[in-house]
């Protein structure tokens, strides 16, 4: 059996090549070479993975059996959740959300994350909830990682992108004062328990599966808006922005007795949503208060209605039927 000396060298190894510190998106990210919208897109499917973070540390604590590990855990809790005299992370993250142009419910509701970004971290809670105890705590050993990371990618952000200050990012200047890069109370759960070769290989195991979860997550943010940028349907779009007000293009005149729309060189029928669509555009509102009034009609679709009514408008734009307004 490896002594603690020896299993720790391991995932220190398991780090050193597994985390996504060495991911393009994550390199590229810190390095100032992403545009705001592929921030964006980080960003707010980060928020679903950070989000979580606090529901798989209730199911360690409520599967913990030494009370005083309940205390020390719930830490974690606290800290992302935070308490009636502080601000947690989760909210803190949305600093940086609300600092990238996002509406906090759009963020919350979680409708323009990627499919893998939500299977990713559905996995990771259903792993801790569904492996033992001591795979569930092991899991968490990727913090030795996340303080470098972390002091890395705040430096590069504030150094390479002027839509990005101190205030957006609280989150991870918070995370600096909690993690002190050693993992201390999981590693002293840990040199208590682990007794066997199996139990080594749990530890190891749990490492890398935490691991592949962030990698996964840089994997589908790099597919979808670096390269080759296959974009999943409902996912968030860059192009169709909530924030923007958008109009008829030149040339286009919407026929509204034939429901139909006419450019210069021919006419195109609407069914009645798009046609509904269009015919609001002569508000001039922003995207997100048209869909707003779009689910107040149907509010027990909300999700269908958004991501509908985005991919209408991407189509619109694509076939130069509409513009942004100026």
């Amino acid at each position: 059996m490896l002594t603690k000396e020896e299993w720790m060298e391991e995932v220190k190894a398991i780090l050193a090549n597994e985390y996504h510190h060495r991911h393009p998106f994550q390199i590229q990210l810190q390095e100032g070479k992403l545009n705001k919208a592929q921030i964006q897109a980080w960003a707010l499917n980060r928020y679903f993975y950070q989000s979580h973070i606090p529901v798989k540390d209730a199911i360690i604590i409520s599967r913990l059996s030494d009370p005083q590990l309940r205390v020390q855990w719930r830490k974690r809790l606290e800290h992302h959740d935070g308490t009636d005299n502080s601000v947690g992370g989760v909210q803190n993250w949305l600093n940086l959300t609300r600092a990238l142009g996002f509406p906090d419910e759009y963020v919350t509701s979680g409708i323009g994350v990627l499919p893998a970004t939500r299977f990713s971290v559905q996995a990771y809670v259903q792993f801790c909830k569904e492996k033992s105890v001591l795979e569930a705590v092991a899991s968490s050993l990727t913090e030795i990682g996340a303080r470098s990371l972390i002091e890395t990618r705040t430096a590069g952000m504030l150094e390479h992108y002027d839509f990005i200050d101190k205030k957006s990012l609280q989150y991870f200047f918070e995370r600096l004062k909690q993690n002190d890069g050693k993992s201390t109370g999981v590693m002293e759960y840990l040199v208590k328990t682990v007794k066997t070769p199996q139990q080594v290989t749990q530890v190891l195991d749990s490492v890398v599966f935490k691991c592949q979860v962030l990698w996964a997550q840089s994997d589908a943010l790099y597919s979808a808006y670096v390269n080759p940028g296959i974009l999943p349907y409902g996912a968030y779009d860059p192009i169709v922005q909530l924030g923007s007000a958008y109009k008829l293009a030149d040339g286009i005149v919407l026929e509204k007795d034939a429901c139909r729309i006419q450019g210069p060189e021919k006419a195109f029928s609407l069914n009645p949503t798009a046609f509904q669509f269009i015919n609001s555009l002569s508000h001039r509102k922003p995207l997100e208060c048209l869909i707003a009034e779009s689910i107040a009609e149907h509010p027990q679709q909300s999700s269908q209605v958004q991501q509908d009514l985005m991919k209408l408008c991407r189509d619109l734009l694509e076939k130069g039927i509409i513009a942004p307004c100026n």
